[in-house]
């Protein structure tokens, strides 16, 4: 198995090469280069050619295409899966040793597909998945496919589990995440107009029905015992202290804009709350005598 920390720079004549748009459009075949003429290329290869390098690169692109089509399933656009299959490719070309007897393909198979998946996490999801859990998670799309055509039937958890030697918290925990992310401004139903996430998502900085309704009460309970007062004194304590959606007055405010002085607004104020707490103490001595 290729090491998974090793990284090859590409030379100038293969980044120059339009491998994706080759790979997509023109090569849906790996070309045949035959056992002599592929020994032939990897040893000019060993030399430093060059051009032997891309012609040998350029005749497998189609087997960077063979296998970038199994991981479709994944949202991942082809285009994407065979550039970054392509990488792959080209290490493996620079890591192909035509001694051991090995088919190319066979060779470069392995690395075409280790850069495809490392490459999805990045390219499909927008919060990063580990690889172990990525990896499990196709692990498991490929024996549900398989255990799907055995039974004829959707696999339950349980076959799953038994199948593949996973516990049922394993299963649960792939099952919960979330690998299509949600557009806040989209409609919740694909291809229906409709209410946004937006629009039914809580305000965290609004109060919640419970807390409306408790300050609905104590707004009425205060409008009560302000009836019981004067209508200036009401004037003052609503403005001075900023009820019912009232700004805040101060005592030279109020004095203007009634025609007293500031300490006779002191007074008023001083004795409207005087009998606005004895109002309250007389009510909760009637109701702890009911």
């Amino acid at each position: 198995m290729p090491a998974e920390s090793t990284t090859y720079p590409e030379s100038e004549s293969v980044r120059r090469m339009p491998a994706r748009h080759k790979a997509v459009r023109g090569h849906g075949q790996s070309q045949s280069l035959g056992i002599e003429r592929e020994r032939s290329l990897a040893q000019r290869i060993e030399f430093g050619d060059e051009t032997a390098r891309q012609a040998f690169i350029e005749a497998h692109l189609g087997l960077v295409t063979h296998l970038a089509r199994q991981y479709l399933r994944y949202g991942v656009p082809l285009g994407d899966l065979v550039q970054e299959g392509c990488v792959g490719l080209i290490q493996a070309a620079d890591r192909f040793d035509w001694r051991r007897g090995v088919p190319f393909g066979a060779y470069a198979s392995l690395w075409i597909k280790q850069a495809i998946s490392r490459a999805i996490p990045q390219l499909r999801y927008a919060v990063r998945i580990p690889a172990q859990c990525l990896r499990e998670m196709v692990r498991v799309d490929y024996l549900i496919d398989e255990l799907s055509q055995r039974l004829q039937r959707t696999p339950s958890s349980n076959e799953i589990r038994q199948t593949m030697g996973a516990n049922t918290l394993s299963l649960d925990e792939m099952a919960q995440i979330p690998l299509d992310p949600v557009s806040l401004d989209g409609s919740l139903v694909d291809g229906e107009p409709g209410m946004a996430p937006t629009e039914i998502l809580a305000d965290p900085n609004a109060a919640s029905p419970e807390e409306i309704l408790v300050d609905m009460a104590a707004e009425e309970q205060m409008k009560e015992l302000l009836a019981t007062l004067s209508e200036r004194e009401q004037c003052i304590l609503v403005r001075r202290l900023g009820l019912f959606g009232e700004d805040e007055h101060s005592f030279a405010e109020l004095a203007v804009l009634l025609g007293l002085s500031r300490q006779r607004v002191k007074q008023i104020e001083y004795r409207a709350l005087e009998k606005l707490r004895d109002t309250i103490s007389a009510r909760l001595d009637l109701a702890s005598s009911a």
